[in-house]
């Protein structure tokens, strides 16, 4: 019995110890939980990002960044080389480019579209997310007088989309929430955006009563 227990205590924390953890200390979907433990090397990844982020972005934010888009690239990494996942020997982004570009969304300094696009960058250049952003102009505006100018814009280039909101459509909000991010090319920032629009529109609707 001595023995068994020792050889018990001795061995890694297997795949489904893992997934029950991270359930019941995360607070993961089974699903997620199942997925990224699967694999050591994975699961791994997963807890050194929340480990670092801890405060700053949540175990279910980093559970969705991871299987979206880690896990893609370690699949399309598979392919490349011809070798499976579960033979793969390290992630083919940096753990701390994972963890920089989480916390540049979270800090507001990039939109969420933008951490898409660098993303893409980063596996295909191998370069920072901070340097990335520097080189490309990616960082968000949130500058309200910045923002309300382009708004502006928006609501005087539309103006049948507005007089059909202000009849009732409302659900065009999330239109004039859109041209405003294209014309910004994504880098507005979002809950701003929102902000700003409805006090615009509110004003606007003042002034024709």
């Amino acid at each position: 019995k001595e023995r068994i227990e020792h050889v018990r205590r001795s061995l890694p924390e297997l795949p489904e110890e893992r997934a029950k953890r991270y359930v019941d200390h995360f607070g993961l979907p089974e699903y997620d939980a199942t997925v990224i433990s699967a694999f050591k090397l994975s699961s791994d990844y997963y807890e050194q990002l929340v480990n670092k982020l801890n405060h700053i972005v949540t175990p279910k934010s980093i559970s969705n960044f991871f299987m979206t888009d880690i896990l893609r690239v370690m699949k399309l990494e598979a392919e490349k080389t011809g070798i499976s996942v579960d033979e793969m020997t390290a992630v083919p982004i940096h753990v701390e480019h994972s963890t920089s570009l989480l916390k540049l969304q979270a800090n507001g300094t990039i939109s969420g579209r933008i951490a898409k696009e660098i993303f893409e960058l980063v596996y295909s250049e191998q370069k920072s997310p901070e340097d990335l952003v520097r080189e490309k102009g990616l960082i968000q505006i949130s500058d309200e007088t910045s923002i309300a100018k382009i708004c502006e814009r928006v609501i005087e280039e539309n103006t049948e989309q507005f007089n059909e909101y202000l009849s009732g459509k409302e659900k065009l909000f999330g239109f004039f929430v859109g041209q405003a991010m294209k014309l910004s090319g994504g880098k507005l920032n979002p809950a701003k955006v929102n902000d700003i629009l409805k006090r615009l529109i509110e004003a606007k609707k003042d002034t024709r009563h």
